[in-house]
């Protein structure tokens, strides 16, 4: 997307000033570049017009056409190009980029762009900022559609390290905000010295503002991905700056200058229409309530007043590339600025009635003036100062089209989207390196990876039906996805707004959608709440209005109910009542949506897997969700039951084994949408039912039992004479290691393997990690802030491709402290593990151990105290076991003083949100079994605390 002298010819790309000039930095060079440039529209026809079947070429593909002669992707299935080109480019950028020799690091920290056939640097201005904002757009809606959190650990380093080295110095007129340019070859950015004369690159200390808009934006979006503060203050500070700055704007003077000098504040140029990612950058913070948002509300209605007012009047969209010599008119017009522009009004057209009017437009502009007619596409050039056809500008012309066939059913609309993304699949060759155009080979970052990505998953989130036939993926939200789990079971994810509407394409049937412990209705629209399917396309749209952790189970899957894990022998499942037990009332007359459960307890500590219950017939028909509580409504699992029989006992079997704690009150219920339900009235009057270690209480051990709660899924409180619903648990009284284990059965005890953390905002991800061995066992130990409340926090862990079990919740006082577990049969490579809390606005630390030579989990431990030093104790159950510990100090942020004979593994001192977060262990394995072993902290002793305690036993 930027520009610099034509590489058919010279590593760099010509430069037109006004007045027809040619700017150059090797007029020998250009006038090759022109020749063949020539040359190749002589033999080539195809890239001025509409194409023929013929053997024609672009970046080394044979052109595919169809039977009319127009374009179609270059790869072996078609049908899958559009997901295969953006998979292959993101490979590539993460994988084999090559480190500029200038400074070691990977060539994107330094460099503009590449030699796609030599991997060689180019040497030219690099455009950070830019380039990161494009690629944090990119990286967002990838990992939605693949759940690779790789790409997003990836944009987090870029962005701070612009951060860290490339910000103006805060007491300057445009402080504390960052370059758009930096000098090739230069990990620190401002502005590059190449452009002190020409302005190519800006000139030292000379900076662009609405790249302080395009990267405060990105920032934005990268805080309510992972929770991190830094990137949410850098976001704020950018938009006060912008806020302070903006001015009277005319036909020949924008809101904010392009190019401006840091320091003493100096002009260099004056226009720029530019402006929607500061918009974006307004809008985003005066939604979410944070900074000054009075400031931001005049700033904005400012800039659009002019922006509706000048360029969509007439059409002066100049200027955006950071490597273009200063123009001395207003005639470098570009596609970007236009382009960029209606597809904000395309998401956000309650901002502008005459949305469609202007939309339309502005693509009829874009065709007028960029437009190349090539094999019955349209593809599109950058700018008049570079007139060449290239990819990126190409997929966003067709993106924004697709996005108009979205909201009108415009089917020429589609029609060119189609064509256009086709013929932009040609910019990419198989092994990842994607180039900026035909009639210029240069492989820069933006073009090829940032600008290039965004754009087709733009158009997969518009035309789902246009991802890979026979995939699962979220292909857009409108909202960000800050976790997602695909699997046969289905697809688990967690978005960053309650509010928000999810399209996928799906490779299987979905049987219910669950957000939180809610059932969504499936519909024939999404004017409420609720989900579509198609079956004849696999799309598959969820409309969520109040939360934000979203299930989407399959149906017939194995990872639904009935389903999961095979214990081995040791940890078999019981139950209270068995398949012959029947009710006398087994289809009551009731028809109304009702939740039924029983309260129980157990003997000892454990594990519950499931949930039962008696169906007395079809009449008891719709989707059944299984539920567990603590005694005080807290939701702990949820499990939908599918592949029902018509009457008897039912099962739904939890993805994850719940731990409960001895001698404590739990219920289990059931959610019956059309009721008819069993019931057996005074069954818990004078006894309850017991079959050992499980005990059903009868009415007053706590409360009465048989209970229920009328409407959608909630937790019953409500009792009725004693009633018996006929609801029940499978339990274990411990996990093996599960079936298919090739553990051997001797080991040189136990050693940690790998350790990894990660603390953030809301879910968390550790980074990519990697065991030396298989048959290991991972803890996760989760540590949270949460509400003032007891129970008012929990967490979920998955990743890893691991079954993930919950060992021990420790939240009695505000926050969480949890112990997690999961075996890897098999050696694990470059995975990473999520934390999703409950409620997501509270900090959290994430810390996963592997642990080699382990036989699995013994026994757990937790407490909890408003004050005092904090402490758990155990009792090891076999000899040379290994204690761990995780605890949240609610009230301080402060380094804890550990007991005796304990060392700490990870702390998170938590300044901007005064807690503690803290994993620690025992400092030698404990070699006598019945020993009891203390986790503790000696300070601080006046905090809120929880604290759980876990024992690892070998093999």
């Amino acid at each position: 997307m930027n520009n610099s002298d034509c590489a058919l010819a010279n590593p760099h790309r010509t430069k037109l000033l006004s007045g027809g000039q040619i700017w150059l930095r090797r007029l020998s060079r250009v006038w090759s570049a022109a020749v063949i440039l020539g040359i190749l529209q002589f033999l080539l026809p195809g890239l001025n017009s509409a194409g023929v079947a013929k053997a024609d070429t672009l970046n080394d593909h044979a052109i595919v056409l169809d039977s009319n002669n127009q374009i179609i992707p270059w790869m072996p299935n078609p049908t899958a190009g559009y997901g295969e080109v953006v998979a292959n480019a993101w490979d590539y950028f993460l994988n084999r980029v090559p480190n500029d020799p200038a400074t070691g690091e990977s060539a994107y920290f330094s460099q503009s762009y590449l030699s796609p056939d030599t991997q060689q640097v180019a040497d030219w201005p690099h455009n950070p900022a830019g380039l990161y904002a494009m690629l944090i757009e990119s990286a967002l809606k990838y990992y939605a559609y693949s759940g690779d959190i790789a790409v997003m650990q990836k944009v987090e380093e870029l962005a701070t390290h612009h951060l860290d080295n490339g910000m103006t110095p805060s007491a300057w007129v445009w402080g504390g905000v960052p370059y758009a340019s930096g000098d090739a070859g230069s990990l620190l950015y401002q502005g590059a010295t190449y452009g002190d004369d020409s302005g190519s690159g800006d000139g030292r200390y000379y900076l662009e503002p609405d790249k302080i808009g395009e990267l405060g934006y990105g920032w934005l979006l990268l805080y309510k991905f992972s929770g991190n503060s830094r990137y949410l203050d850098a976001a704020i500070h950018a938009a006060d700056v912008l806020a302070s700055k903006v001015r009277t704007g005319n036909s020949s003077q924008s809101p904010w200058p392009f190019r401006v000098h840091a320091q003493t504040g100096q002009i260099r140029e004056d226009y720029c229409a530019h402006v929607v990612s500061s918009i974006e950058l307004f809008d985003e913070l005066i939604r979410l309530k944070l900074g000054n948002t009075a400031d931001y509300q005049n700033a904005r209605q400012s800039v659009w007043t002019w922006m509706m007012t000048y360029p969509m009047q007439n059409n002066v969209w100049a200027n955006y590339f950071e490597d273009v010599p200063i123009q001395t008119d207003l005639g470098n017009i570009n596609q970007l600025n236009p382009m960029m522009l209606a597809r904000y009004l395309m998401e956000h057209p309650e901002n502008d009635a005459n949305w469609e009017t202007h939309v339309r437009g502005l693509i009829a502009w874009v065709e007028k003036n960029f437009a190349a007619p090539q094999y019955g596409a349209n593809a599109i050039k950058e700018q008049n100062a570079f007139p060449h056809v290239m990819g990126s500008h190409t997929s966003r012309y067709a993106s924004i089209n697709a996005m108009l066939y979205a909201r009108t059913g415009d089917v020429v609309a589609k029609e060119k989207a189609y064509r256009a993304f086709n013929w932009a699949t040609y910019m990419a060759r198989s092994n990842g390196i994607v180039i900026d155009g035909p009639t210029v080979n240069n492989q820069w970052f933006t073009d090829g990876y940032g600008d290039y990505i965004r754009h087709f998953m733009t158009g997969l989130h518009a035309i789902p039906e246009w991802a890979p036939t026979g995939e699962t993926h979220i292909t857009g939200s409108s909202s960000i996805v800050k976790s997602v789990s695909y699997s046969p079971a289905g697809v688990d994810y967690v978005t960053a707004d309650a509010a928000s509407t999810e399209v996928l394409r799906v490779a299987f049937v979905p049987s219910s959608v669950l957000v939180g412990a809610q059932l969504l209705s499936q519909r024939s629209d999404l004017a409420q709440p609720g989900w579509t399917f198609d079956q004849a396309t696999g799309v598959m749209r969820v409309r969520h209005d109040d939360g934000t952790s979203v299930k989407i189970n399959a149906a017939n899957s194995d990872g639904l109910s009935g389903g999961g894990d095979t214990y081995e022998d040791g940890a078999s499942e019981s139950s209270v009542w068995t398949l012959t037990s029947v009710p006398q009332d087994s289809i009551h007359a009731d028809a109304s949506s009702v939740e039924l459960g029983v309260k129980f307890k157990s003997d000892v500590n454990g594990f519950v897997t499931g949930i039962r219950f008696y169906k007395g017939g079809n009449a008891n028909n719709g989707t059944h969700i299984g539920n567990l509580w603590t005694s005080d409504g807290n939701l702990i699992a949820t499990a939908i039951f599918s592949s029902e029989t018509a009457s008897g006992w039912q099962q739904a079997r939890f993805s994850t084994p719940v731990a409960i704690s001895a001698n404590t009150v739990y219920v289990a219920s059931y959610y019956a949408p059309n009721g008819h339900y069993a019931a057996d009235t005074g069954y818990f009057a004078e006894n309850g039912t017991d079959n050992a270690p499980l005990h059903m209480l009868r009415d007053g051990e706590n409360g009465g039992n048989g209970v229920y709660s009328y409407g959608p899924s909630a937790f019953p409180v409500k009792t009725w004479r004693s009633s018996n619903y006929w609801v029940d648990v499978t339990f274990s009284k411990s996990l093996a290691l599960p079936s298919g284990s090739n553990a051997p059965a001797t080991s040189t005890g136990i050693n940690i393997d790998q350790v990894v953390s990660r603390d953030g905002q809301g879910a968390v991800v550790t980074p990519l990690f990697s065991t030396s061995e298989p048959n290991a066992l991972l803890l996760a130990f989760v540590a949270s802030d949460g509400p003032a409340v007891t129970g008012g926090q929990t967490a979920t862990v998955s990743g890893a491709g691991l079954n993930w079990t919950l060992v021990r919740r420790t939240n009695t006082e505000a926050g969480t402290s949890e112990v997690w577990s999961a075996y890897a049969n098999t050696g694990l490579s470059n995975v990473s593990v999520q934390s999703v809390q409950s409620n997501e606005e509270y900090d959290q630390s994430l810390t996963v151990v592997s642990i080699s030579g382990a036989g699995g989990v013994g026994t757990s431990a937790g407490a909890s105290s408003p004050s005092g030093a904090p402490s758990v104790y155990l009792t090891t159950t076999k000899t040379n076991a290994w204690v761990f510990g995780v605890g949240n100090d609610w009230d301080n942020a402060i380094d804890h003083t550990l007991g005796t004979a304990q060392t700490m593994m990870h702390q998170w001192v938590d300044t901007g949100m005064d807690d503690t977060f803290w994993v620690q262990r025992s400092l030698t394995r404990i070699a006598e079994a019945n020993t009891t072993v203390t986790i503790n902290a000696l300070a601080p002793t006046a905090d809120r605390w929880n604290l759980s305690a876990v024992e690892v036993v070998p093999r």
